[in-house]
């Protein structure tokens, strides 16, 4: 039997979709813990997926099949709002692109936007006055200059190839790091001997922290654990186990560290200089510094009273995304009194991988 025919007891939309509020309660019921059951594995909360995975399949054994017919239909229906035709991008054929090439391309168009008739009011703006606005940008949120820049060719090739916006880029995100007493100081000098004056290469190769957001490490481990009284099972249950990490950084140079099984949906919003009036508990909060090739090291308060706690951490990039990722190195707690050293057992952990933040109100 088709997936189709089998649907058919369904009620179905005329865009395709799931009408579901044409589904009875067990149906609904299956479909709601489907749902959740989703959410937690994208949060890595694997042994609570597979719990609610378990219960919506009890409910209804065909759950799976019609909660992603509902998805696969909502993003091909072209009666959707949100549907948006994307050709086929070839991706041996953008690998070859040279992207400066390309930017030095655009140096002579002008500022026309497809979607506008007339000519936007921005080509009455000199190219000098045009790059004093994107530097203006920068000072306030990379992520504006970057989608002002990506709206013509031509502010594509003043805000992407201007020498002078990369310059300002590097001096905004290393004037907020905090390093160690032998990194040199001048970053004009050091782009010139270490980089030949590129800005843009300097900020693609040179480790940074970033502070608009979280760095989260999501750890799972399975336990074993015990069987019922009078049980005749011959194994112990398994239980995947859930836990995370989250680090976030400032600029002055300190920090707060949290361990917790609350869930990043909950602990992110609330993670911030206010966290004892949001809710949370149990944030230690801690200093930072770094060093000139991206490692970092965390010291500050722990879970143990007169002990302080030491990680370091190395910056790396996860694919394209440019130091995203923080790997384990070493971790440990040191008595204050007699200075006793002890290391912590890093098997479980997991790497941290930053999550950008837009706003930290709940």
């Amino acid at each position: 039997m088709t997936l189709d025919s089998q649907l058919q007891t369904l009620s179905i939309k005329s865009d395709g979709a799931l009408d579901l509020s044409k589904l009875d309660d067990k149906q609904r019921r299956a479909y709601d813990l489907f749902h959740q059951a989703n959410e937690k594995e994208m949060e890595g909360a694997m042994s609570d997926a597979v719990e609610l995975y378990r219960k919506a399949y009890k409910l209804d054994e065909k759950v799976d099949r019609w909660y992603r017919y509902q998805d696969l239909t909502k993003q091909a229906s072209p009666h959707s709002k949100n549907t948006i035709e994307k050709p086929p991008i070839d991706l041996e054929l953008v690998k070859k692109i040279n992207v400066r090439e390309l930017l030095n391309s655009f140096n002579e168009d002008q500022i026309t936007p497809e979607v506008e008739d007339e000519p936007s009011p921005l080509h009455l703006l000199s190219d000098d006055l045009l790059i004093y606005i994107m530097e203006l940008l920068c000072d306030g949120d990379l992520s504006s200059w970057f989608h002002f820049a990506m709206t013509c060719k031509k502010l594509s090739y003043l805000g992407l190839h201007n020498k002078s916006i990369w310059e300002k880029l590097c001096n905004i995100v290393y004037s907020r790091q905090r390093y160690n007493e032998d990194a040199p100081g001048n970053q004009d000098q050091m782009c010139q001997n270490m980089w030949k004056g590129d800005w843009h290469l300097m900020l693609s190769q040179r480790p940074f922290l970033k502070f608009n957001g979280a760095y989260i490490s999501i750890i799972n481990y399975y336990r074993e654990g015990g069987r019922p009284d009078m049980s005749n099972s011959w194994s112990n249950p398994i239980r995947c186990v859930t836990y995370y990490r989250f680090v976030r950084f400032y600029p002055d140079g300190t920090c707060q560290r949290l361990l917790t099984f609350l869930s990043p949906k909950i602990v992110v919003p609330r993670l911030n200089k206010n966290y004892h009036e949001l809710g949370l508990e149990n944030v230690y909060r801690g200093t930072w510094k770094m060093t000139m090739d991206g490692q970092v090291l965390i010291t500050g308060e722990g879970s143990v009273e007169g002990y302080s706690f030491s990680e370091t951490l190395q910056i790396k990039n996860l694919g394209r995304m440019k130091h995203h990722k923080l790997h384990w190195i070493s971790a440990y707690f040191q008595n204050k009194e007699d200075g006793e050293l002890k290391h912590f057992s890093l098997a479980k952990e997991r790497p941290f991988t930053f999550s950008r933040v837009k706003s930290y109100a709940v």
